[in-house]
């Protein structure tokens, strides 16, 4: 593993779960120009609500001593995290720090940005395949395949590391709809728009099938035509409907509308148009 240099101080990577630079306290406040190894630990002890887990954390590692070799818990730092120790260091170098840091993170940025990722790098999206594939009783082809299709690839080795992690974000969101991905999944809201149109469907239907026999006086032709595909209709809603729980119309519903008198006496528009003499 390369090291790195800054001002002629060797600084070495930490080998860390996330493929990331890491750089311990002690070598980093060598860096910065201070004489004491634990003057990092000390500004970190007094600004740690200033970081986070992805900036400063420990592990364990080999410490060599004049007694020998030690493993202990010792405290590293991400490039965000030198950065942010050296913004609150006050040496000479600190701020020639800061924009060795900067650059540095910038040329780590590009390193990622399109390159294929790593098996470790896929780990949180296979586990996201696997619980679709119990969640939604879904082949393993099947819930790759969702992958494929949304991403263009062909494996999703081909997925850069910031397609992974859209990737695994759009598993999970797939876990919290309530149909089984089909090729296009539906999510929570698009399903409520769904039984919206369809009760409003069902609505149509009533509307239609009370008034159907006073239209086709007019047009029996087009009554006739139309007739037939509010049927299909009126069997896709009522499936849907039980399908989701939607509580359908019937035509009882009609008397709850502005023409409820008509709905009463239908005899009175039947004589208009000429149905009853």
């Amino acid at each position: 593993m390369n090291a790195l240099s800054f001002n002629q101080v060797s600084l070495n990577r930490v080998s860390h779960t996330d493929n990331q630079i890491w750089i311990t306290s002690a070598e980093l406040a060598k860096a910065l120009g201070y004489k004491a190894v634990d003057s990092v630990t000390k500004i970190f002890n007094r600004n740690s609500d200033e970081f986070t887990e992805q900036m400063s954390t420990t592990v364990n590692l080999t410490v060599v001593r004049k007694t020998g070799s030690v493993v202990m818990p010792v405290r590293i730092f991400s490039l965000r995290g030198c950065y942010a120790i050296a913004f609150f260091a006050k040496t000479e170098v600190a701020k020639q720090f800061r924009k060795w840091v900067l650059d540095l993170i910038e040329t780590e940025a590009q390193k990622f940005t399109g390159r294929s990722t790593t098996t470790d790098e896929r780990t949180g999206l296979r586990d996201a395949v696997n619980a679709i594939v119990s969640k939604k009783s879904m082949l393993y082809p099947d819930a790759y395949k969702l992958v494929h299709q949304r991403f263009n690839v062909q494996h999703i080795d081909e997925l850069t590391l910031e397609q992974v992690g859209e990737a695994t974000e759009y598993l999970h969101r797939l876990l919290l709809t309530t149909e089984k991905p089909s090729g296009y999944v539906l999510e929570e809201h698009q399903v409520k728009n769904l039984v919206n149109a369809a009760q409003s469907m069902d609505w149509i239907f009533c509307w239609f099938n009370h008034y159907k026999m006073a239209l086709s006086v007019i047009n029996p032709k087009m009554v006739s035509s139309v007739s037939e595909h509010f049927k299909v209709v009126w069997i896709h809603t009522q499936n849907f409907g039980r399908k989701h729980d939607m509580v359908a119309l019937n035509h009882m519903t009609m008397r709850d509308y502005p023409w409820d008198a008509d709905y009463e006496s239908q005899k009175d528009w039947r004589k208009v148009v000429g149905i009853y003499k």
